[in-house]
């Protein structure tokens, strides 16, 4: 915004005197704080409800069109405050995918991918590791998020002949990496995640000082001291006696309904990964009352 008469600004007494009363523009940190407000009050991904108005809209537009405004530097950033965080704190990692639908043939048009079962719908991808105090359940901040757009729509078929790096599932060992790069100041470090992560580079490749949990989703070969013990994961861990038990309450999720069993996995390429990795297994059944 232009404020106060026109003056020549070519000296430099006049220039001190004139600019900073003469154009206001907040910083690009201020828009983004103002955004991050707004997300926060209003939590929605259309920049004019977020903005509430026109002058607002042009600020939020002007800070993500900036070129240093990237998924990656805002991911950085975060992750950069919340490693401040976790000094000295036992902390837990939470990573997994969601769907961002933004509509059907009009997104496909725009070159947005597929989504959602069947890819009929189209959007983004966003995968995000929460850090949260493992004593207190505490949200301590992000520490990783990857947004990208999916290319194509029809499957893969060299998939097990391809490295996990050339493929969507390195993003679960990106944030099992980040645990151990930026959150090294913590006390203990766990990441937890859903059975789409159980990938053997994953245990064979995680910092000696970051811990997993995962959902087991392959039926593993296991070595076993017992020569009559099952030689794959799932009859393993079925055939051992009882630990305890706990009671617990999840709530029904809408729309949910049973899975079929999983089938063992087919073999999968792991070139320069070492025959074998060590992990413990144990198993949660849930029994209605």
């Amino acid at each position: 915004m232009i404020r106060g008469e026109c003056h020549d600004l070519g000296c430099a007494h006049e220039r001190d005197r004139f600019w900073p009363r003469a154009v206001w523009r907040p910083a690009a940190a201020k828009r983004g704080a103002l955004l991050h407000q707004a997300l926060v009050e209003r939590p929605c991904p259309y920049i004019r409800r977020l903005a509430g108005g026109r002058a607002r809209q042009v600020q939020f537009k002007r800070f993500l069109d900036n070129e240093a405004v990237t998924p990656e530097e805002m991911s950085a950033a975060a992750a950069a405050k919340t490693a401040q965080r976790v000094i000295g704190r036992k902390v837990i990692v939470v990573q997994d995918t969601t769907e961002v639908a933004l509509g059907g043939k009009r997104r496909k048009e725009e070159g947005f991918g597929p989504v959602g079962r069947g890819g009929a719908a189209r959007g983004l991808l966003l995968h995000v590791g929460l850090v949260f105090d493992e004593i207190t359940g505490e949200l301590i901040g992000a520490l990783q998020t990857q947004v990208w757009n999916r290319e194509g729509g029809s499957p893969v078929e060299d998939r097990h002949s391809r490295e996990v790096c050339e493929k969507e599932s390195q993003r679960w060992l990106d944030v099992v990496s980040s645990t151990g790069a930026f959150l090294g100041k913590a006390l203990r470090k766990t990441v937890i995640a859903d059975r789409e992560s159980d990938i053997y580079e994953q245990f064979a490749t995680r910092p000696s000082h970051v811990d997993l949990i995962v959902r087991a989703g392959q039926n593993r070969r296991i070595e076993c001291d017992d020569d009559d013990a099952a030689s794959t994961l799932f009859p393993y861990v079925d055939s051992l006696p009882e630990a305890g038990r706990i009671k617990v309450i999840i709530p029904a999720a809408p729309g949910r309904i049973l899975r079929s069993p999983l089938q063992p996995p087919s073999p999968s390429c792991s070139r320069g990964r070492p025959s074998r990795a060590c992990a413990r297994a144990f198993c949660c059944s849930a029994s209605r009352p």
